[in-house]
């Protein structure tokens, strides 16, 4: 049995089996592999310290790389601060003062952290670098960052501010229906607010504002309304909608008969996953402002770069507004947020049966390289037998020569 078990180990049939055998199974393990890892709760973007801190620093990186050419860094920083507040955008100018130590480095980075405790807060941050501008723009800026904590104080407004009510949704209604208006995107937001108020956060209600305000300034990339668009019109379907509406619309009960169409046509589940999204840009909008979160929206591509654009706006504050504003690489800063993994038992199992095939195939190919030398070296004639060889059939092809006893007599 031995022997038998030697003959094919020698012969590479195992070997084969197992490389096929682990050829076979390596596209199924990398598919579960890869549908483990489309999990949030596997692999995502929460915002944990870590990743706010690895998050932040990425921004930085990138705010540092936009500083002006041919200027000094601080200089050139400077720039960027008194420009934005120039245009009347605080919100950036505090994001590049924010980023100071990023962007200067070296002498003028250490002078900044003398003054700061181990975790300062960033209006700290901001008090401290704010000392490096000229006496010009540390002026107007302080008088921005006055302003801007007293916002930053005052009680939450309330979201769709200048959405109106129920006679806004039916007027435009009336303009979807006739044509005047096809935006069905809006719409749907409009409803959202209207009919829909106790469904939805007041987190997503933020988000929906702050959507609805980028589709009106056309800061949204065209693939990425187009998403939204379709995901609108799941939730609110247009065939069977429209016909509800179009009849509702025509009464005069101040648009409550809309509103009811609206709520009757409604796909619950499709709301939920919709909901969801306006969370993450609601969030946005909380960590930054509205007009914040509209120019992180110009950054997005696809609702997959939702999550890792709530990060950067959590864990980069105004410093993700500054970036995103000034940033022509409209995927630095997607590429910016730093995922997180959680090891389930799922994961671990995919990861485990991943390296055994991989291990099964380096045994494989081990075997058979292993086999190939040991038949090379077990069958190689040494040289004596090779010279013995040689000679012998020199002899048997020499013709005899005439006189020889073999041959005479």
């Amino acid at each position: 049995m031995l022997s038998v078990l030697r003959r094919i180990l020698a012969s590479g049939a195992l070997s084969a089996l197992l490389m096929n055998a682990c050829l076979f199974l390596a596209p199924f393990a990398g598919a579960a592999l890869a549908h483990t890892l489309d999990d949030p709760a596997v692999f995502g973007f929460p915002s944990t310290p870590a990743a706010r801190a690895e998050t932040r620093n990425a921004v930085e990186e990138i705010a540092a790389r936009l500083a002006p050419q041919g200027l000094s860094r601080r200089r050139g920083w400077e720039e960027l601060v008194a420009r934005e507040l120039r245009e009347g955008d605080p919100h950036a100018a505090r994001g590049f003062v924010l980023s100071a130590r990023t962007m200067l480095g070296g002498g003028a980075a250490s002078r900044i952290n003398r003054t700061l405790d181990a975790d300062p807060s960033d209006a700290e941050i901001a008090a401290a670098a704010a000392e490096l501008l000229s006496n010009e723009t540390r002026g107007v800026f302080q008088d921005a960052a006055a302003w801007m904590a007293q916002a930053d104080a005052a009680p939450d407004s309330a979201a769709f501010i200048g959405y109106g009510g129920l006679g806004d949704l039916q007027r435009q209604a009336q303009n979807w229906i006739a044509g005047r208006d096809d935006d069905h995107l809006a719409l749907s937001l409009m409803a959202l607010h209207v009919a829909f108020s106790d469904a939805i956060s007041p987190n997503a209600a933020r988000g929906a504002a702050a959507l609805r305000d980028a589709r009106r300034a056309g800061r949204l990339h065209r693939r990425f309304a187009a998403a939204l668009e379709a995901r609108a019109r799941i939730v609110f379907p247009d065939g069977p909608l429209r016909g509800a509406v179009a009849a509702a619309a025509a009464q005069s009960d101040g648009g409550r008969g809309v509103a009811r169409a609206f709520h009757t046509h409604a796909d619950m589940r499709a709301l939920d996953a919709f909901a969801a999204l306006l969370e993450d840009i609601g969030a946005m909008t909380a960590a930054t402002s509205s007009r914040g979160a509209g120019r992180l929206l110009a950054q997005a591509r696809s609702n997959a770069d939702l999550p890792r654009l709530r990060l950067v706006a959590q864990a980069g504050g105004d410093r993700a507004t500054a970036v995103a504003k000034r940033l022509t690489d409209s995927r630095a800063l997607v590429h910016a947020a730093h995922g997180t993994t959680t090891w389930t038992s799922a994961l671990t199992a995919n990861v485990v049966t991943l390296i055994s095939i991989a291990v099964g195939m380096t045994a494989a190919a081990a075997t058979v390289f292993a086999n190939a030398i040991v038949r090379f070296f077990r069958y190689r004639p040494t040289r004596r037998r090779r010279i013995r060889q040689a000679a012998a059939k020199a002899a048997a092809q020499k013709p005899a020569r005439a006189g020889d006893p073999e041959t005479s007599g």
